[in-house]
């Protein structure tokens, strides 16, 4: 599997595209990262099977629809926070608009592209229906705003919950420590690196 990271316009957010040939799927859309993910996919030959959105979280969404439009990729995202996205994103202003998605996924779903499969892990906390996207073969997980290199996401914005948060970092601390974490903000880091997550 190949891992491209685009970085957004709006706190730095992270668009990531991952492929194995031709295939590929694209991991929330920030601000300023639709234009660099389509010439990409272009350059590479990429057929863009899904965009799947960790959480919902203007900051990620915010290019979703121009990419979606141009390139027809079917849009995926867990359940509660599709319903509460107004609420959410309360804090961006009332003309942050809606996203609409084509799918919704709950945890232990798996999503295929080609020879890539992901797990999702529902990890509330950061929003009610944050995701993970994890693949055993690769060893290799998107956390969304889940989990940081040395922290985890704010649980002061809308339907943010400390106690939630805590009990889904407890499970991506039973990940192999040699897993890879990409986050949505900021640098990689390892469950190990992280094992502070153990203990909290």
């Amino acid at each position: 599997m190949q891992i491209e990271k685009f970085e957004g316009s709006s706190y730095r957010a992270i668009a990531y595209v991952a492929h194995d040939k031709k295939d590929a799927i694209v991991i929330d859309v920030p601000a300023g990262t639709a234009d660099s993910v389509i010439e990409y996919a272009k350059e590479k030959g990429l057929d863009l099977k899904f965009i799947i959105m960790t959480h919902v979280h203007w900051d990620h969404v915010e290019d979703l629809k121009r990419l979606k439009k141009h390139t027809g990729a079917k849009v995926y995202a867990h359940n509660f926070d599709y319903h509460n996205q107004e609420e959410i994103n309360s804090i961006f202003g009332t003309d942050a608009g809606r996203i609409t998605v084509d799918s919704s996924v709950a945890d232990g779903n798996v999503i295929e592209a080609g020879t890539m499969k992901f797990d999702v892990i529902h990890t509330p906390g950061h929003t009610p229906g944050s995701i993970c996207l994890y693949s055993r073969k690769d060893n290799i997980l998107f956390s969304g705003d889940t989990l940081f290199k040395d922290t985890y996401g704010r649980v002061d914005l809308p339907h943010g919950d400390e106690a939630a948060i805590k009990a889904s970092l407890k499970k991506l601390a039973e990940l192999p420590g040699k897993t890879v974490v990409y986050p949505g903000h900021g640098p990689d880091t390892t469950i190990d690196r992280e094992k502070w997550i153990r203990k909290i």
